[in-house]
């Protein structure tokens, strides 16, 4: 069961013939290799993106557990043949109905829940929702019918979350009230407060969905008072649900105070709920009359979407604002920009809740072009567009004279590092965090030898340079270690005063900063190049890791290496 509680929301891999097979993997290397030993050798294939390696495992495994007839092992290879052909609808399906079938012939009823679980992982993923909560609804059911409650709530809140995306929230509100309950008993039970305070913060969203506001604010004030204690979660999380609260009540001060309180954690941790509390800030300032403020926070809703090129529905609502701002400034030029950047919103707001969405905005369609086309000689004077053009230059230019002042000071730092023996390079808050860690083990409720056994894990981990691989997330590099993921995230949070995430990028940054210094070669890469060459799947989670750690851009530090050395 613990293997099934560390699986992760799948990615997308290509189907292969087993022609492929001979020239991927030699049979003779897994002839004498244990079902066990196979599983793993799967998932570091599956984990490190190497498709056609882990299929063929995969068909190996299957034939090998056919010879033997050993159904679980015939179940456990149908279902990673599914995971690794998820993109190809008609094989994925394929793969995990003969998972559900064999498990309902060999009366399994824990891989018949786990393999409805992968069905409907698979049709969300497609975005097939209704198919996708059939099967969720049949894997939380028969993991009640085997008493496997942990598992069941785990389910249960999933199709929760998956109906509140819907708006289905009269249904979402009920499954997230058992959840809470269900979560309270376990608290009294084991002393543990972290699962129940996730389930109050799911539990006061479904509130809010149903506009019963003061039953939301009730819980997030019981959210926020026993947060307040606990290691793992920031009690301002219930500060901006109750943001969200208090705009609802028409209390706009209040709201705002909740709003900008929230914003040191979101700006570091949530930047989708970040969109949210900018956002409400902005329709505040606006009703307040302070049109530049407003414009100030909405633009911040739209800085978010350029970085992670994704939004919330609600927050889409920025954009409208600001193309009527600057109709009303007669601001061509403006206007038609945020109208573009609002026709790429709803383009991704129709992919993903397509077949959902009951009304698509459509306030600002060609109408609007042609109509701003028409107007366009009521628009800024060249004598206005000159002093706007002067002012910004100044201002471009003071803030490059004193990002270049920092950059040359934070260089220097790094070079200094360098020359030390020190093996990792922090940020100021890694410093901060570092400072105020708890070094009591006890604290995370794991026994010792578990403690033990995951840092020489880590230490492994690190001194191998596993993580220039890579990784997909923590849950299946829990499972790559053998431990359970939450053990693992506690233990990093614990002695490293990060999440997982950060942990690795803050390892790969480490190590190209110092490779870049001693290796001309590399830096003639590209930046992309780069962030391949040390495990990172893009540029730009590459390019901000490099930035939070070391306050330089990474085409600054190597141009300045390179100025060095020539």
């Amino acid at each position: 069961m613990n293997k099934f509680k560390t699986s992760i929301k799948v990615f997308f891999f290509a189907f292969f013939s087993i022609s492929v097979y001979s020239q991927q993997l030699e049979i003779d290397t897994l002839k004498n290799k244990s079902f066990k030993e196979l599983r793993n050798i799967f998932y570091k294939s599956f984990n490190n993106n190497k498709n056609e390696v882990a299929s063929s495992i995969a068909r190996y495994t299957l034939e090998s557990a056919k010879t033997k007839k050993d159904s679980v092992n015939i179940i456990n290879a149908y279902i990673r043949l599914s995971r690794v052909n998820e993109n190809i609808e008609i094989l994925g399906i394929k793969y995990i109905d003969s998972s559900i079938y064999v498990s309902k012939r060999s009366l399994n009823e824990e891989l018949l829940a786990e393999s409805y679980y992968f069905k409907g992982k698979l049709y969300e993923n497609l975005n097939k929702y209704n198919l996708a909560l059939n099967y969720y609804f049949k894997s939380s059911s028969t993991y009640n019918k085997i008493n496997d409650f942990d598992s069941y709530y785990m389910i249960q809140d999933m199709i929760g979350q998956l109906k509140l995306r819907v708006k289905d929230t009269i249904s979402a509100l009920k499954i997230m009230k058992k959840g809470a309950d269900y979560q309270r008993e376990n608290m009294l039970k084991k002393g543990d407060n972290t699962e129940y305070i996730i389930s109050l913060h799911s539990l006061s969203i479904a509130y809010s969905s149903n506009n019963l506001i003061d039953s939301s604010s009730q819980i997030n004030k019981e959210g926020y008072n026993l947060a307040k204690n606990n290691e793992y979660i920031n009690e301002l999380i219930f500060t901006h649900l109750e943001g969200g609260n208090e705009y609802a009540k028409k209390n706009y001060n209040a709201s705002k105070d909740s709003l900008i309180k929230s914003l040191v954690y979101l700006t570091k941790e949530d930047v989708y709920n970040l969109s949210y509390a900018y956002f409400y800030l902005g329709k505040i300032y606006s009703l307040n009359d302070n049109k530049e403020q407003a414009v100030y926070y909405f633009k911040k809703v739209d800085s978010i979407f350029e970085d992670v090129n994704f939004i919330m529905t609600k927050p889409r609502d920025a954009y409208d604002e600001l193309i009527d701002y600057y109709k009303n400034k007669n601001d061509l030029e403006s206007q038609l920009y945020y109208t573009n950047r609002l026709l790429k919103v709803d383009s991704i707001l129709d992919k993903e809740y397509k077949g959902l969405i009951t009304k698509f905005h459509e306030n600002h369609s060609s109408r609007l072009l042609e109509e701003n086309a028409k107007d366009k000689s009521k628009y800024l004077t060249r004598t206005y567009l000159a002093i706007f053009l002067a002012v910004a230059l100044l201002l471009i230019i003071l803030k490059t004279v004193y990002n270049k002042k920092n950059n040359e000071k934070r260089y220097l730092e790094i070079i200094e590092f360098l020359k030390t023996e020190k093996n990792y390079l922090q940020s100021k808050d890694d410093i901060k965090n570092n400072k105020s860690i708890k070094n009591k083990s006890n604290d995370l409720d794991i026994s010792e030898s578990i403690i033990e056994n995951i840092l020489a894990q880590l230490e492994v981990f690190e001194k191998s340079e596993r993580y220039l691989k890579p990784i997909s997330n923590i849950r299946d590099f829990s499972k790559e270690i053998d431990t359970n993921y939450r053990y693992l995230s506690k233990v990093i949070n614990h002695y490293k005063s990060k999440n997982f995430q950060k942990y690795v990028n803050d390892l790969r940054v480490n190590y190209v900063i110092k490779r870049l210094q001693k290796d001309e070669k590399i830096r003639k890469y590209k930046i992309r190049a780069i962030a391949e060459e040390v495990g990172f799947t893009n540029t730009e989670s590459f390019t901000k890791a490099f930035k939070e750690l070391t306050g330089l851009n990474v085409s600054f530090y190597v141009k300045k290496l390179n100025n060095v050395s020539s």
